[in-house]
């Protein structure tokens, strides 16, 4: 009786918890971005397909997962004293930390309910948490629902975004090397996409991992070779100005599931236009002058952008030159200081001495260091 009304009790303390929740990661919503007619010439955001099930998972990257997150989750109840002393032992004798202590059940619960802090208040809800899913959800349907959330980087929610996106293909179709692959992006996404050198260490303790467990045998890890994704960078006109515009909008809150329509400032036309004139500079000039890359930005008198290039070829380099590129503006800027003195009422034939000087600290000097004297405005 004291048995069972516990349960009841348990239950009741999570009832204000939704199962499907833990289908449904929490994620931004999808931009669209329209030019200044409305037409549609970009996507942005975070990608989520549907959820996976565990019948077309590969076995190896099943093996993969549980070998280097969670090796007794088959045989615990949602939190595991054991695997959590053995990643304590291991990161004190590594003196850094190499393995997590929480089970793929508490990591179920803290991506679909839980916030990143810290705290250890934090930590016994996720603990209570995964409790609850073990007494819910069987563990089948456990790491169907952890695949079908987890962050894999790149925006990508979920093990079939992920195929889809670094690989092309079916989550039934990766092979042992792409498996790899991406339970090491799990561990931290954006660090390991943006460092390779640090991916690789993290795809060797998984193969590390997974030789312990008896998952692989001497064939296989002789055979086992990196893997570098296929994901392919469309070069469609205006790219580098939407990453521009989704690095710096801020997606309002409220109901996620369905893209945000956004009108912009680009002209379709005129950035066709900057795309061949930035191509044909480098072509004709870029050899002799050893110049192998250009940007360009046009602007509206009243500032708004009309066209962004940021390289010569979106798909090899996602590098903003125009926006993330540091440069001196040279006499490019001495426009914008003329044009302040004729509104300012300075005429062209006004004469100005051009000569050294210092302002404080600043000793400014012409590129040839030769001065002309009294020279006019104009």
């Amino acid at each position: 009786m004291g048995f069972s009304f516990s349960i009841r009790s348990f239950h009741q303390l999570f009832e204000n918890y939704s199962l499907e929740k833990t289908l449904q990661p929490d994620i931004g919503r999808k931009l669209v971005l329209l030019t200044s007619s409305g037409q549609p010439f970009a996507e942005r955001g975070q990608f989520v397909e549907a959820p996976v099930k565990l019948r077309e998972v590969p076995q190896h990257l099943i093996n993969a997962l549980l070998a280097i997150e969670d090796r007794r989750f088959y045989r615990h109840i949602g939190i595991d004293p054991v695997g959590m002393l053995r990643a304590a032992t291991t990161n004190f004798n590594a003196g850094r930390i190499m393995q997590g202590g929480s089970t793929l059940t508490q990591q179920l619960a803290k991506i679909s309910y839980l916030s990143h802090e810290k705290t250890l208040e934090r930590k016994l809800e996720e603990a209570g948490i995964a409790l609850w899913l073990e007494l819910n959800l069987t563990k089948k349907q456990i790491l169907e629902r952890y695949l079908s959330s987890a962050y894999f980087g790149d925006g990508c929610y979920g093990l079939r975004a992920a195929a889809r996106r670094f690989f092309d293909k079916r989550v039934s179709d990766l092979t042992l090397s792409e498996s790899i692959h991406l339970v090491a992006l799990l561990k931290s996404p954006s660090t390991f996409r943006a460092n390779q050198k640090a991916l690789r260490q993290r795809e060797k303790l998984v193969i590390q991992a997974m030789a312990e467990e008896n998952y692989l045998d001497s064939f296989q890890l002789a055979k086992f070779s990196p893997v570098q994704p296929q994901q392919k960078q469309k070069s469609e006109p205006g790219a580098y100005f939407a990453d521009w515009i989704e690095l710096n909008f801020k997606v309002p809150s409220g109901v996620k599931t369905t893209p945000l329509r956004l009108r912009t400032s680009l002209d379709l036309n005129l950035q066709k236009a900057a795309m061949r004139a930035v191509a044909e500079i480098v072509d004709k000039y870029g050899k002799p002058r050893k110049v192998s890359e250009a940007a360009l930005i046009a602007m509206r008198p009243d500032g708004r952008i009309v066209a962004m290039v940021g390289g010569r070829d979106y798909a090899r380099s996602q590098f903003n030159r125009a926006k993330q590129a540091f440069r001196q503006p040279g006499s490019a800027f001495k426009l914008f200081v003329y044009l302040a003195a004729l509104r300012a009422g300075a005429e062209l034939d006004m004469q100005f001495p051009d000569q050294p000087m210092t302002i404080g600290d600043w000793s400014p000097e012409n590129y040839t260091k030769r001065y002309r004297g009294m020279v006019s405005l104009e």
